[in-house]
């Protein structure tokens, strides 16, 4: 049991202030899910960390933050990957895509079995490979379905698309991509202070 023994002789190695945090974080989110489970912990607790690491400087007390967000709409380019490494690629790239796409379409089809809703996988793999189409082509992250996030939405009572637009909404896109959502650039500065 090599991992349990090796967090153990790494406690010393621990920020303070950034267990603090965490913690602090932790506890919120679930005093919020207990006590109001409608009310969106996760955004009051993104929303304070911001808040609370801006006004106390916490970066500068050594607390890790998202540091800089570029602004702008990504440039759409084909990728500089000759014919040798594309065929080098594929089989991996043709494997994710397939495992991707049936996790993805269990999701879907789970949750719709639950609701009473009927998913076409035609149409879904026609869209998700759009999806992946269009990432490849702005630099993006590849799209996939997320179980965890499927479930918390209709543990909140998310019932249309608009629920599932929500959480992404925000969504900058990490620093090191170069870009970030346009409509939601006012908020790459104040993200910037976000605790990691």
């Amino acid at each position: 049991m090599p991992q349990p023994k090796e967090f153990f002789t790494e406690l010393n190695q621990i920020h303070g202030l950034t267990a603090l945090v965490g913690l602090t974080s932790l506890a919120i989110l679930l005093f919020i899910k207990f006590k109001s489970p409608k009310v969106p912990g996760a955004l009051i607790v993104v929303i304070a960390g911001i808040a609370i690491s801006a006004a106390a400087d916490l970066a500068a007390h050594g607390v890790a933050t998202v540091g800089h967000i570029p602004r702008g709409l990504p440039r759409l380019t084909w990728p500089g990957v000759g014919i040798g490494k594309t065929l080098q690629l594929l089989p991996a790239a043709v494997g994710i895509f397939a495992v991707g796409f049936a996790d993805h379409i269990l999701t879907a089809r789970s949750f719709a079995s639950r609701n009473g809703q009927h998913v076409d996988a035609n149409q879904e793999l026609l869209a998700f490979g759009a999806a992946h189409g269009a990432a490849g082509l702005s630099a993006s992250f590849p799209v996939g379905a997320s179980g965890s996030r499927t479930a918390a939405n209709e543990q909140i009572g998310g019932r249309s698309l608009v629920a599932s637009y929500q959480p992404a909404r925000p969504r900058l896109g990490p620093p090191e991509s170069g870009h970030g959502c346009s409509r939601w650039q006012f908020l790459a500065e104040p993200a910037a202070d976000s605790p990691r």
